[in-house]
């Protein structure tokens, strides 16, 4: 969205974006039986849904956000720090502070889907990152990460040899984050968080948060 907004100013040399008006049609063969007001759909957190959505969007600018920062957030910090460095001439430096992150997570108890979101994470450096000797990549891997088995770290080594995987690894990026969201709200859920906020930081459904619960 940001990306979109920011395409739209540089597009029209202004600093104003255009009133939306926001419309649904609804085309079922009964009345609408549900309020139009989005927010009654929140329940007993409405009013506190409604301030939220109102307040501005925040942004996290990460060129201005500095590394040492950024370290302070163990799940967001690594995730940040690649993001951020992720078009660096050299990505090792930075996958090394992240290794150094992932332990850290571990060491909380996050054993469980540890494993899942640094091999999401690292697919992520092979797909979009400069690696200048791909087999220091991976030796740094190996020494530095005992969660991820050998057979995931030599799948990240093949990625290299082969042609035509650029789809696959999209799509396996996706279903690593969508996995690694699920995983995160019912560690939420667990530990007492409401569903509410649970929606708002992870971004899943009322729908998924309730499968969780049940």
């Amino acid at each position: 969205m940001s990306a979109i907004i920011e395409q739209h100013l540089k597009k029209t040399e202004g600093n104003k974006l255009p009133i939306i008006y926001p419309l649904v049609l609804y085309t079922g063969q009964k009345p609408f039986p549900y309020s139009t007001d989005l927010f009654d759909l929140y329940g007993a957190n409405k009013d506190l849904a409604r301030e939220i959505m109102g307040r501005p969007t925040q942004l996290i600018d990460l060129a201005q956000a500095s590394d040492e920062e950024l370290k302070k957030y163990f799940w967001f910090g690594a995730a940040a720090l690649i993001a951020k460095h992720i078009k660096d001439p050299d990505i090792l430096p930075t996958l090394k502070v992240a290794i150094d992150l992932f332990r850290k997570i571990e060491n909380l108890g996050e054993k469980q889907y540890i494993e899942e979101y640094i091999y999401v994470t690292l697919s992520y450096i092979v797909e979009a990152a400069e690696i200048k000797d791909k087999e220091a990549f991976i030796e740094t891997i190996k020494r530095g990460l005992t969660e991820i088995d050998e057979d995931k770290i030599m799948t990240l080594a093949e990625q290299w040899k082969q042609e035509g995987l650029q789809l696959g690894l999209e799509k396996g990026l996706q279903q690593g984050l969508e996995k690694g969201r699920l995983e995160i709200a019912r560690s939420m859920l667990q530990k007492g968080l409401d569903t509410q906020m649970v929606m708002e930081i992870t971004g899943l459904s009322k729908e998924q948060v309730s499968e969780l619960i049940h």
